[in-house]
């Protein structure tokens, strides 16, 4: 273990060199537990020692002008640097949470590490996602939470000014508005109306999809019946993804 082979001097005799707790750090260590800093050779012992502690990743400053066996093995002459507790809350969270985290509060008495929010609003979130896409709603982009109505994962909505309506593209009504997908099924799911969703659709990888004159499909097929509407929806990605961005132009067949 590095240590110093004397007292770090000031040449300002009445200024510490480095200050820790209010005590001139006089001594520096690194132990991998108390046993091993309990072992630590009396010659070198010194108040304002400074002690790094492997096994719990914390750095102790001993406060006793004694240098006995009896002194420097009692922990209460080791004082904590720093703080390790968060003071007036019941629970303390443990460690230091995981990349990306955040530290939250009840606004009162108890904190906990969580994933960092995206950006939410109170109808309108940016969701974005770490994880790999593996079941029909899992997305990342722009969502509404608005509307009351069980929806369905996967399924293409219009929004109608009071809710979400079944989209079609066989009538102007249900094909020219505001468009989106649910994320779930559920009561009141996120819709998403721009970014990648998984969900199913017949069509190529990298082809324009379409709003289909069934309800709530796309398709790789655009309509072709008088008084359809052609609307590009968006583009398939993959096999079971799409990049969902409705156009703000459509046409009606004569």
């Amino acid at each position: 273990m590095p240590l110093y082979s004397d007292l770090l001097r000031n040449t300002n005799s009445n200024a510490p060199c480095l200050n820790v707790n209010d005590l001139q750090v006089q001594g520096f260590g690194i132990f991998a537990d108390t046993a091993a800093r309990n072992l630590l050779n009396v010659t070198i012992r010194t108040e304002g020692y400074l002690a790094c502690m492997n096994d719990s990743d914390k750095v102790y400053i001993y406060t006793s002008s004694s240098t006995a066996d009896v002194d420097w093995t009692d922990v209460a002459n080791w004082q904590l640097t720093g703080v390790d507790l968060l003071t007036g809350l019941v629970d303390t969270p443990a460690g230091y949470g995981t990349d990306g985290q955040v530290l939250t509060t009840n606004g009162t008495d108890a904190a906990t590490w969580v994933d960092a929010p995206s950006p939410v609003g109170i109808d309108l979130a940016l969701n974005t996602r770490d994880n790999p896409y593996s079941a029909i709603g899992d997305h990342e982009g722009t969502v509404l939470s608005i509307g009351s109505l069980g929806l369905t994962a996967g399924t293409v909505y219009y929004w109608d000014g009071t809710e979400w309506g079944n989209a079609n593209a066989g009538a102007v009504g249900t094909a020219d508005g505001l468009m989106g997908v649910s994320t779930a099924t559920a009561s009141a799911p996120d819709v998403l109306v721009s970014g990648i969703i998984q969900m199913s659709v017949t069509a190529t990888v990298g082809d324009p999809v379409y709003l289909d004159t069934s309800n709530g499909l796309l398709t790789g097929t655009a309509p072709s019946g008088s008084g359809e509407i052609v609307r590009v929806m968006g583009y398939k990605l993959d096999t079971d993804r799409v990049y969902f961005n409705p156009s703000q132009d459509w046409l009606e067949i004569v």
